[in-house]
């Protein structure tokens, strides 16, 4: 008995040694990129953690943080170039960039800046096949690229989102997440994807329901798609971020056998917010190509995109997209700068063009759909299902103000009128990305602007309380600043 109790102890010895030093193993292999910061993930006050990830840190591996966060969770990522596809399914996850300190102030304070991260797809080793930088399905309230503005407590309280500088090394206080600054591989934005095959993406959305905000979305190479955005319930957003340079002929994308644009919409109700679509090159699928689902653009900008080869540079099919505030210039297309093909579109529902622009937009010929070009297999002579309300229109195919065929449709009448037309040139409210400050878009900014300003505050030059009067406390300010300068 004593030497059968003495192999037992000498046994669970053994695998006492044995699990101490396995536990040791997975510390060590963790600690590989670095020890700090320490713990990681950071546990915050409200039950989720703040993990730091990427180059450097215990985390290289980011898609393993992914898998293992929890919703709510907050994925910090170090400066680097990561070629890596990534899959999103989490809902109310944040990932965004490491904040740097990106310079000091006089009063000791410092300025924020997002360190430079772009996600890359790969096309080698085991990620090969998955042909895209980030994928995301569902996702709810999951923001990528710069967080969101404000952010609400669990006792119900909401609070503007902020940031610190240094991270877990703090150089300075808390600052808003809107006010740090861009990073140059993401062309002043927050975050940076890229494609690098004719037949890839940057992103891609399968019914997500994430937002992207502040993003920049290339192909490095020159070749490749920027977002594949599919599923009736997708209702991905995309805000402040900048689709340019890429190259997308209409390839077909593997994982779903659609074509590969810089934009390829496929159903649900996704949201562009603020976003620049320019410098694109395309083939015979357009630079956006859109087929069913109720696509909203607001303020964003369409120019100097090219595929002659393409029926449009905004091509349509089925789909009704409504553009509110938009502006489309020197874009180049084969039959229109919008082809829309309406065939299958009930009456109930319509193409919207609100407070948009057209200016300086050419198609093969010169004459027809310098802005809209309509075609459908069961419209003829129909009631329009396209409407245009304020919206101008100038340069395009050449013709001064409205052409005759600059809006070229089967229906009649062609189509539908809300506001007036400025057929005499272009109209304000649609942004215009070359003058900060022009409020009026007259390409000046100068005291009318000012004015027209005061106008929407309800007040005027001389009240300096903005109370809507110019009263006796208006005198005592400017008493109260006598003498100083405004320099």
């Amino acid at each position: 008995m004593i030497l059968i109790c003495e192999e037992e102890i000498g046994r669970a010895l053994m695998r006492h040694t044995l699990m101490c030093i396995t536990a040791t193993s997975l510390m060590a292999t963790a600690a590989i990129g670095a020890e700090w910061p320490d713990p990681n993930p950071a546990p915050n006050g409200d039950g989720t953690n703040t993990w730091y990830v990427g180059n450097n840190t215990q985390y290289p591996i980011i898609q393993d943080v992914l898998d293992a966060c929890g919703d709510g969770d907050e994925i910090v990522v170090a400066g680097g170039l990561y070629v890596e596809s990534l899959a999103i399914d989490n809902n109310d996850v944040t990932l965004r960039p490491f904040c740097e300190v990106g310079g000091w102030l006089d009063n000791g304070g410092c300025v924020g800046q997002w360190a430079s991260v772009v996600f890359w797809n790969p096309t080698e080793g085991f990620e090969n096949d998955n042909e895209y930088a980030i994928y995301v399905t569902g996702g709810n309230n999951t923001y990528v690229g710069r967080p969101r503005m404000l952010t609400q407590l669990p006792n119900t309280n909401v609070v503007t989102t902020t940031v610190v500088p240094g991270e877990w090394d703090p150089a300075g206080p808390p600052i808003d997440v809107q006010d740090v600054q861009g990073t140059d591989v993401a062309d002043n934005r927050t975050m940076a994807f890229w494609s690098r095959s004719i037949d890839n993406v940057a992103i891609y959305s399968d019914n997500g329901q994430a937002t992207f905000q502040d993003c920049f979305i290339t192909s490095s190479d020159g070749f490749g798609g920027g977002a594949m955005i599919t599923g009736d319930a997708n209702t991905t957003q995309f805000v402040e971020c900048e689709f340019e340079g890429t190259y997308a002929g209409g390839q077909t994308f593997a994982p779903n056998g659609e074509p590969v644009c810089v934009i390829t919409i496929r159903g649900g109700e996704a949201q562009f917010h603020d976003c620049e679509i320019d410098e694109n090159e395309g083939g015979e699928t357009g630079i956006v190509n859109q087929a069913g689902g109720g696509t909203i653009w607001y303020d964003c900008w369409f120019d100097e995109n090219y595929c002659m080869s393409g029926e449009g540079m905004y091509q349509c099919t089925g789909g009704t997209p409504m553009f509110n505030h938009c502006w489309f210039e020197d874009n180049v297309s084969r039959e229109g700068t919008v082809y829309f093909d309406s065939t299958g579109v009930d009456g109930a529902r319509f193409m919207n063009f609100i407070s948009c622009n057209f200016e300086d937009n050419s198609t093969s010929g010169d004459q027809y759909g310098g802005a809209v070009q309509v075609v459908c297999d069961d419209c003829s002579g129909d009631a329009p299902e396209i409407s245009f309300s304020d919206c101008g229109f100038d340069g395009n195919n050449g013709n001064m103000g409205l052409g005759l065929y600059d809006i070229d449709s089967p229906y009649f009448p062609e189509y539908r009128i809300a506001g007036d037309i400025d057929d005499g040139g272009l109209v304000a409210g649609a942004p215009d990305a070359g003058v900060a400050g022009d409020v009026n878009a007259d390409g000046l900014v100068d005291t009318t602007d000012l004015d027209e300003l005061f106008a929407m505050l309800g007040t005027c030059t001389h009240d300096s309380d903005y109370s809507g009067d110019v009263q006796i406390g208006d005198l005592l300010d400017l008493i109260a600043v006598y003498g100083n300068s405004c320099n």
